[in-house]
């Protein structure tokens, strides 16, 4: 998510369609920072999401199992930040500024690496409203619109997400809700480190 400022606390709705199937999750997120975020999924199956870098958990709470993904495509999930934090991000993963192009109030970047990956991003007064991220080799892509923003003190939220992935022979389409945003709150060790509780069984894989 592009958000503006450092730390939210938000509940969710999700509807996710992959394949033709879809289905609707219900919770609270809690963002921390690019790529480190908190979903404690209340509806319809407690979970716990957990993504921090390029590592991704989830954690079945009720049926004692979690996974634990390496991720293949670092945006396959649409929870970003602002520009900076993204540019910065961009710059770890090897990425380097093609050109700026400036129409009126909306800019656009686009980045490329040496290992086949592009991303495109636009923003408009301060805020990103669109971002893609494709990997030629690969073909893993994403597209992230971001609209119905929010003011907050000195933060611009954007209350919708939409979002289509596609690779590896699957099309996922995402759309995100948030309500009852709340900035400055204060979050526990347990959230901010999650980590899977002794004990239990962890499959590992990539996504």
């Amino acid at each position: 998510m592009f958000f503006l400022f450092a730390l939210f606390l938000a509940d969710f709705e999700r509807y996710v369609k992959v394949d033709g199937e879809e289905n609707l999750t219900k919770g609270e997120i809690y963002y921390i920072s690019p790529f480190h975020f908190y979903l404690n999924v209340k509806e319809p199956l407690r979970q716990v999401f957990f993504e921090r870098g390029d590592t991704l958990i989830i954690y079945y709470p009720l049926h004692k199992k979690a996974f634990k993904f390496h991720l293949l495509n670092p945006f396959s999930l649409p929870l970003l930040a602002e520009v900076k934090p993204v540019n910065i991000t961009l710059l770890r993963l090897g990425m380097r500024i093609l050109r700026k192009e400036t129409n009126g109030e909306r800019n656009r970047f686009i980045w490329t690496s040496s290992a086949g990956e592009y991303v495109e991003i636009e923003e408009e007064k301060g805020h990103i409203v669109y971002f893609k991220y494709l990997h030629k080799k690969t073909r893993l892509k994403t597209e992230i619109n971001f609209s119905k923003f929010i003011k907050i003190e000195n933060s611009w939220i954007p209350t919708e997400i939409t979002a289509t992935g596609s690779g590896r022979g699957k099309r996922v389409r995402q759309k995100w809700l948030f309500y009852n945003v709340r900035t400055d709150i204060a979050i526990p060790d347990s959230i901010k480190n999650f980590k899977i509780p002794q004990g239990i069984p962890v499959e590992v894989g990539e996504l």
